[in-house]
């Protein structure tokens, strides 16, 4: 994932966030007047949207862990899975699927090639 354009942010590997959970490759954080959390998943094959959602909402839940800490109430999420190969069925049902963090509901975003973060937010803003 390309991060030209943008100012501001840090990187954490999932990994580190947290080794007994299932848990992304990535977050980002995107600090201006309100917080964006980009969590990021690769794959070069094999999509499964199960495993998705529940890497995606046990990062997500460690990314709001950290934000609190930070003092800062106000933030966006953005959920990107990046597959190199997607199947067909796998991809309707991720495009198709959407994640509750917090009370509230966020899409997955289905991208099948790197392209720059700033392109994909300006494109999927809500």
């Amino acid at each position: 994932m390309k991060l030209t354009g943008l100012s501001n942010f840090v990187i954490l590997k999932g990994e580190k966030l947290s080794k007994n959970r299932k848990i992304c490759d990535h977050v980002i954080f995107i600090g201006n007047d309100r917080t964006i959390i980009v969590i990021v998943e690769f794959k070069s094959r094999n999509a499964r949207p199960s495993e998705i959602e529940k890497k995606f909402t046990n990062c997500s839940t460690a990314a709001l862990d950290i934000l609190e800490k930070c003092d800062s109430p106000q933030y966006e999420f953005y959920h990107i899975v990046i597959v190199r190969n997607w199947r067909p069925h796998e991809y309707r049902k991720i495009v198709n699927m959407s994640l509750a963090i917090r009370g509230k509901r966020y899409p997955i975003i289905p991208l099948a090639k790197e392209v720059s973060l700033s392109d994909v937010l300006s494109r999927f803003q809500y």
